[in-house]
C-alpha cells in the first residue's frame, strides 16, 4: 500500500492559495491576483509565486516535494526557465 506524501509547507500553502484562486475565479471572471491577495491577506507577489509553484508541482511533483522552502522552490523554478530560454534560442 501507498503511504500518503505529506507535502512540505510551502509546496502545501502553494496548493491551497491556487485553489483558492482559480475557485474564485470560476465564480467571477474578473477575479485578479490582487483580490486573491487582499482575501488572504498577503502581498500579491507572495500570490504570483504560489501560483507558479502550484502550477510547476503538476509538471515536477517528485522535485517539489523535496525542496524545504519557498525561497528554494523559487530558485529552481528560475532556474528551469532559464534553461527553457536557453533551448528556445
Amino acid at each position: 500500500m501507498n503511504e500518503p506524501v505529506i507535502l512540505p509547507d510551502y509546496l502545501q500553502k502553494a496548493i491551497n492559495t491556487h485553489k483558492i484562486h482559480v475557485a474564485n475565479l470560476r465564480g467571477h471572471d474578473k477575479w485578479t491576483i490582487i483580490q486573491t491577495a487582499k482575501a488572504l491577506s498577503r502581498s500579491k507577489s507572495s500570490i504570483a509565486d504560489d501560483i507558479m509553484i502550484a502550477r510547476w508541482y503538476r509538471i515536477h511533483p517528485k522535485r517539489l516535494e523535496s525542496i524545504k522552502t519557498t525561497k528554494d522552490a523559487l530558485e529552481w523554478i528560475r532556474d528551469k526557465e532559464k534553461e527553457v530560454e536557453r533551448e528556445d534560442v
